[in-house]
């Protein structure tokens, strides 16, 4: 056991001299030490190339010797773009597509992740399975290399024959859904100078969302921007089974919303320059979600995103206009949360405090509930109270 750790201490360190003399005592070159780090994986890990020439030499096996969660030294090299060290593997007959146990990465995914170009090239070059993806997801080293932004990496793979327009990973999303979401412009740019469908959704649990969704939840404006300029579809709709829009009004469940658009998934997480944009270029403002009415402004007041309010009231969005399943308003949903600031906004633009939700409470009753509620406090009360007096005063001015 000693002797094992002194030959893994000597690889991890690059000490050749120390190895060869550990091998020499003798040492067995496959042992591990107390934590189950054989040396070759140790040398591998480090990119330490002579010393790892030195255990090949003794015996190290290059398929066998494997970390904990099962790491190769092929992958470990690879991860960590070690070239000389990946050629060496290669010569002496390393599993070119043995994956880790823990959870199927192989040399290829983890050179793709980590943005090893020249690596990846070599992987190529030496006949690598481009397909196989992690056991968990399926996730692909192609959709890892998009969903880091490495672009060297994707084009090598997209010329080996990676498939651009399918769908990958635990919410079955695209390429493009993934770069846009992560705001990789010049990927996006590659895939469609090379045909990619701009339109083609997420096919998980946040099904229906296109790569524009992604863009402008995450606020991505350029992303955006590019997207819009290529045609997109601006009032895209899908399902977000995942994405919490809103919460219910007098409850803590959260609502799923079909139909959601760009401009709505913008408005819930607050993503100003990305609404106004969707505003100039004509999207419309009082789109609803198709299984409970609500609207961009009314997820902005439940969300109490106050510039985001801001700019729909300025673009005219109906201030009014309620939910189809229970009747609330953006002005409820604002009184009822206690955004004063929102609910002044919608009460300068001519909000209806009384216009009553499906259950007979008005924003100025609900706003009532909260007066003798110590974390609430009644200021959303006397605000709309307040505020209405000096609408109605101005009405008569």
């Amino acid at each position: 056991a000693e002797g094992a750790k002194e030959l893994v201490v000597a690889a991890t360190a690059g000490q050749a001299a120390n190895v060869q003399a550990a091998l020499q005592k003798p040492q067995d070159p496959n042992a591990a030490n107390a934590v189950g780090i054989p040396a070759l994986c140790a040398a591998a890990d480090q990119g330490h190339t002579d010393c790892a020439r030195l255990l090949l030499e003794a015996g190290a096996d290059t398929d066998s010797a494997r970390t904990q969660d099962g790491a190769t030294p092929l992958l470990l090299a690879a991860q960590g773009g070690h070239l000389e060290l990946v050629h060496l593997l290669l010569e002496e007959g390393a599993g070119l597509n043995k994956a880790q146990s823990s959870d199927g990465a192989t040399p290829l995914f983890a050179a793709a992740e980590n943005g090893q170009l020249d690596v990846v090239r070599i992987l190529l070059e030496a006949g690598v399975d481009i397909e196989i993806g992690l056991t968990g997801d399926g996730t692909t080293p192609f959709f890892a290399a998009v969903k880091n932004g490495h672009l060297g990496v994707v084009q090598l793979l997209l010329d080996a024959g990676a498939v651009m327009d399918g769908n990958c990973g635990a919410d079955l999303a695209t390429p493009l859904c993934w770069a846009s979401q992560n705001g990789h412009l010049e990927i996006l740019r590659l895939f469609l100078r090379a045909g990619a469908d701009k339109e083609k959704p997420c096919a998980g649990l946040n099904f229906g969302l296109t790569p524009l969704c992604c863009a402008a939840y995450t606020g991505r404006l350029d992303v955006v921007r590019f997207l819009l300029h290529a045609g997109a579809n601006k009032e895209a709709r899908g399902h977000c089974g995942a994405t919490k829009l809103f919460e219910a009004v007098d409850s803590d469940k959260v609502r799923t919303s079909d139909g959601a658009t760009p401009l709505m998934l913008a408005a819930s997480s607050g993503q100003t320059e990305v609404v106004r944009l969707m505003l100039e270029v004509g999207a419309d403002k009082d789109a609803a979600c198709t299984d409970d009415g609500a609207t961009s402004l009314f997820v902005a007041a439940a969300q109490n995103r106050v510039e985001v309010a801001r700019l729909l009231l300025g673009a005219g969005a109906d201030k009014d206009k309620a939910c189809t399943s229970d009747g609330t308003t953006p002005l409820f949903v604002a009184a009822a949360r206690n955004y004063v600031a929102v609910v002044e906004l919608l009460l300068d633009a001519g909000a209806n405090m009384h216009k009553a939700a499906k259950t007979g409470a008005t924003p100025f009753s609900v706003a009532c509930r909260h007066q003798n509620d110590v974390a609430v406090g009644p200021i959303a009360a006397w605000k709309l109270f307040f505020l209405s007096l000096v609408v109605a005063r101005r009405t008569v001015l």
